[in-house]
């Protein structure tokens, strides 16, 4: 007649062996063609190889050569209105004119400059959040293909971080420590991310600026 404690020791092993046999399980859904029911990708890389972000880089540096001629060519507009107004008196009715209108076209130097940061910044956050869902969309596409069930964005630390505390946020951030090189579909999703791209007869452009 088995003990109390004989059972429950039994009972334990059972549970152990049924903990083991599921991850076993696990492991072999996907060790055909994966290599494992959970696959990692590294979204940085995609963003930074993907030719999308690469078109779309170029733009916004076009963008932002356009805006900074134009604030040049305004402020070589400011430097001349205001040495004329160094020719006129103070207490002249074109003094006041002409300081008027060098102010107003200072407010409008700054209004535009202003306009143009804040457009930047929403583009390149739309396109962000684009480029990201076709990262997201893809890696699923692929990831059921291959019989994944779980996809995890994977980092790499970086090299020479100013400090200790630097290198604690990153590695808190990190999702995932060891991968089967078999569970990364990094390049999959970026070979297909550009086939797709190419394939596409168009470029991304951004809306001209009007001053």
């Amino acid at each position: 007649m088995r003990t109390r404690k004989q059972i429950v020791v039994l009972a334990g092993l059972a549970t152990a062996l049924a903990a083991v046999l599921f991850i076993d399980e696990l492991w072999a859904q996907g060790s055909t063609s994966a290599g494992g029911p959970i696959a990692v990708i590294d979204v940085v890389k995609v963003f930074n190889e993907f030719r999308q972000t690469q078109d779309l880089n170029e733009e916004f540096d076009k963008r932002r050569r356009q805006v900074q001629e134009e604030l040049d060519a305004r402020d070589v507009t400011l430097e001349t209105k205001a040495g004329e107004l160094e020719a006129f008196h103070p207490d002249s009715a074109d003094y006041n004119k002409r300081r008027r209108e060098l102010l107003r076209l200072r407010i409008d130097r700054e209004n535009y400059m202003r306009f143009a940061e804040i457009e930047v910044r929403e583009l390149f956050r739309d396109w962000t959040k684009r480029t990201y869902e076709q990262i997201c969309q893809t890696a699923a596409e692929v990831a059921r293909e291959r019989g994944f069930e779980v996809v995890l964005a994977r980092e790499e630390l970086e090299e020479g971080l100013p400090d200790a505390a630097a290198l604690k946020q990153q590695i808190r951030s990190r999702k995932v420590i060891f991968f089967n090189q078999e569970s990364d579909i990094t390049d999959q999703v970026l070979d297909r991310l550009n086939r797709s791209y190419e394939q596409k007869a168009k470029r991304p452009e951004l809306a001209p600026l009007t001053p």
